[in-house]
């Protein structure tokens, strides 16, 4: 064993392999100390609610948006081609339930998306739209052209209709909203990838200057750039440096 740490004390390491192995030791004693390690990217956006299921309902003239979003967070299903929304919350499991009456939606073909209301009134990326035709009747089928086929369209049995009335007496009645004032696709989503590209911009220039650093250096001392050196480097004092002495690593 003491033979052994007298060969790695022998090892050279240069500045950039120490940086390294700080971090990645600095992120093991984090992960060991937290009760519940979950890596995350915090500069990612939440992700946008996503539509599950869309009803059409003879019995109450209403149309059901089902789809699953944040645990308990507050949604906001909206319809197209005039904008209105209806606000609805989610269920501890992320569940939320959203019904569009004959009094707002009239038949015709509309499109449906969903946005997770965050604090301080911001909001995630929507949903792609869905788009149905609400028949006179009030039964849906998917409009002509709109591709979606993880969502499911269809009409309400007498269990959902009943389901249904219960929805409308309790949620909140649907509002009207400016164009200009539903969140447009992807904006979030792509902010946060410029942000991304940013910080792999910073470290890869940083990486490329301490590389072009210990090249320049290596050929002063006239070694090979993979050339480890005696020891363990340090750096120079600036009397050091200024006297011409070169490190070994």
């Amino acid at each position: 064993m003491r033979t052994l740490i007298q060969r790695l004390t022998k090892i050279g390491v240069s500045e950039f392999v120490l940086i390294f192995l700080l971090v990645l030791a600095m992120g093991g004693v984090f992960a060991l100390m937290s009760t519940n390690v979950n890596f995350q990217v915090t500069i990612l956006p939440p992700p946008p609610p996503t539509i599950t299921t869309i009803l059409g309902d003879p019995q109450t003239r209403a149309v059901l948006v089902i789809g699953t979003s944040l645990p308990n967070a507050t949604v906001r299903v909206y319809a197209f081609s005039d904008p209105i929304f209806v606000e609805t919350k989610a269920d501890a499991e992320g569940a939320f339930l959203a019904a569009f009456t004959e009094d707002v939606l009239a038949p015709g073909t509309h499109n449906f998306s969903a946005v997770t209301v965050l604090p301080q009134q911001q909001t995630t990326d929507p949903t792609p739209k869905v788009g149905v035709t609400v028949a006179a009747d009030y039964k849906v089928e998917p409009a002509a052209g709109s591709a979606a086929p993880t969502v499911k369209i269809g009409n309400a049995d007498a269990a959902t209709s009943s389901l249904i009335r219960t929805i409308i007496r309790n949620q909140e009645s649907a509002k009207a909203v400016a164009p200009d004032d539903v969140p447009p696709p992807d904006r979030k989503a792509n902010r946060a990838l410029i942000i991304q590209i940013g910080l792999f911009a910073v470290i890869a220039l940083e990486t490329l200057l301490l590389l072009m650093q210990r090249a320049r250096r290596k050929a002063q001392a006239g070694q090979s750039f993979f050339h480890l050196g005696r020891g363990l480097y340090r750096l120079p004092h600036s009397r050091d440096a200024t006297a011409g002495h070169l490190p070994n690593g």
